[in-house]
C-alpha cells in the first residue's frame, strides 16, 4: 500500500467530515479504521484523535512507536505508552485538558466509554461509525487495483477447487488446495476462512462458516466460498460444484440461481437502492424459491466485509467505486441442497463490472 498517498487525503477527508458534523474531534479506535487512515500496517490498540482545529494525535503501545515515527510523523503527533502501560491511559490523561465539547467515535468498549465520560465530564461522546463507513465505502483507484488483483487470484483458487473436487476427497483437503493455490500467487490470507460444504451440509451452505473432514460423496453438491487478499484488500468468491453429474433437479435450480444472480447484477449501478438488488433476485426466484434466499443478496467489501448490505428493504444508495458482492444464493432446500454463486463487483459509472470470472455452466 502506498502509505504516502493514504495520508495525504484520508485524514484530511475525515477532518472535513468532522467539521461538517459539528464535532470538535473524532476518536478512531478500530484497528482497521486506523490502518485505513494512516497506512500503518498492523496497528495494535490504537487511539487516533482527529481534532477539528488542532493537530491529529495517535496513541500507541511502545512497540509500535518506531514504525509510526517512520511512516506518519509528519501527519500525526505520536504518543507511545510505556511498557506495561495501557495505551488508553495516554488518551485518558490528556483529553480533559483539551477543552473538546463534542467528540464522535467509531467504536468504544463499555469500559472505555465509562472512563471517558467520567474523566471528561464536560465532553459529550457521540457514537458515529457511519462517519468512517462513508469514507471506506468509496474506493480509490489504488484500492480498486488491489481488489482487482485479489479477484484474479481468487479465480485461480476456484479453478483449483473445480479441478480437485471428486468423490472421496475430504472437504479440508479441497480447502487446503484452494488456499495453497492462492498463497503461491501472493495472497496475504484467504480474505475470510475458506469454506467447503458438501452433501447435506450445503443445506446451511457456506453460511455455516466452516470446513470439516467429511468425505465428499459421488454426485454430491459442493459449495466453495473463499477469497484472496492483496495489501489488506479482500475479495469474496463463491461457487457450487458437483462431484460427478448433477441431477435434473439440481441443474434446474442451479440455472435458476444463475438467472437470479444476473437479475441482481443488472440492478447494481450508481443511484440504485441496495434493497432493489435483493428485490430483483427475489422476483427471479418467484414464490416457490424466494423463501430460500435467507441471507442478503450481497454486501460491501474492502479491508473487511463492509456496508452497504444488499438486504431486503435496504435504503442504502449505491455509488460509483463502491465494491460489493452479488450473491443471491439459496439455502435449506431439503432433498436438494444449497446453491451459491457469488462475485466481487465494482460499481462503475454506467452500471457494474464483475471483477471475478463468471461461474461455469453445469
Amino acid at each position: 500500500m502506498c502509505r504516502g498517498n493514504v495520508m495525504t487525503w484520508r485524514i484530511p477527508k475525515l477532518l472535513t467530515k468532522v467539521r461538517d458534523l459539528g464535532y470538535d474531534a473524532y476518536l478512531v479506535t478500530d484497528d482497521v479504521n486506523v490502518k485505513y487512515l494512516t497506512g500503518l500496517p498492523n496497528p495494535q490498540s490504537p487511539y487516533l484523535l482527529v481534532r477539528a482545529h488542532a493537530n491529529t494525535i495517535i496513541c500507541l503501545p511502545s512497540d509500535g512507536y518506531a514504525t509510526a515515527k517512520s511512516l506518519i510523523s509528519g501527519v500525526c503527533e505520536i504518543k507511545a505508552a510505556d511498557v506495561g502501560q495501557p495505551t488508553f491511559d495516554l488518551l485518558l490523561g490528556d483529553l480533559p485538558r483539551m477543552g473538546l465539547k463534542r467528540i464522535g467515535f467509531d467504536t468504544l468498549t463499555v469500559d472505555d466509554y465509562l472512563k471517558l465520560t467520567e474523566r471528561a465530564r464536560n465532553t459529550s461522546f457521540v457514537p458515529d461509525r457511519n462517519a468512517m463507513w462513508e469514507l471506506r465505502m468509496i474506493k480509490s483507484e489504488e484500492e480498486i487495483a488491489a481488489i482487482r488483483k485479489a479477484a484474479k487470484i481468487a479465480d485461480v483458487g476456484q479453478k483449483t477447487a473445480a479441478e480437485v473436487i471428486r468423490p472421496g476427497i475430504r472437504e479440508y483437503e479441497v480447502a487446503a488446495e484452494v488456499e495453497y493455490a492462492m498463497r503461491v500467487l501472493g495472497s496475504e490470507d484467504e480474505g475470510h476462512r475458506t469454506v467447503v460444504a458438501s452433501g447435506s451440509r450445503t443445506i446451511t451452505g457456506s453460511m455455516g462458516g466452516y470446513t470439516t473432514n467429511r468425505e465428499i460423496g459421488k454426485d454430491e453438491l459442493v459449495e466453495v466460498d473463499t477469497g484472496a487478499t492483496i495489501d489488506g484488500y479482500r475479495t469474496d468468491l463463491g461457487r457450487t460444484y458437483v462431484a460427478g453429474k448433477p441431477t435434473a433437479k439440481q441443474k434446474e435450480i442451479y440455472e435458476l440461481v444463475q438467472k437470479a444472480w444476473s437479475a441482481a447484477f443488472e440492478c447494481v449501478k450508481p443511484g440504485a437502492l441496495a434493497g432493489d438488488v435483493d428485490a430483483a433476485a427475489r422476483r427471479a426466484y418467484g414464490n416457490e424459491y424466494e423463501k430460500y434466499l435467507i441471507f442478503e443478496a450481497g454486501h460491501g467489501i474492502g479491508l473487511t466485509f463492509e456496508p452497504p448490505l444488499l438486504t431486503k428493504n435496504s435504503k442504502a444508495v449505491l455509488k460509483e467505486n463502491m465494491v460489493v458482492t452479488v450473491e443471491p444464493g439459496l439455502s435449506g432446500i431439503l432433498g436438494v441442497g444449497g446453491f451459491l454463486i457469488e462475485d466481487t463487483t465494482l460499481v462503475v459509472k454506467d452500471g457494474a463490472e464483475r471483477l471475478t470470472a463468471p461461474a461455469l455452466d453445469w
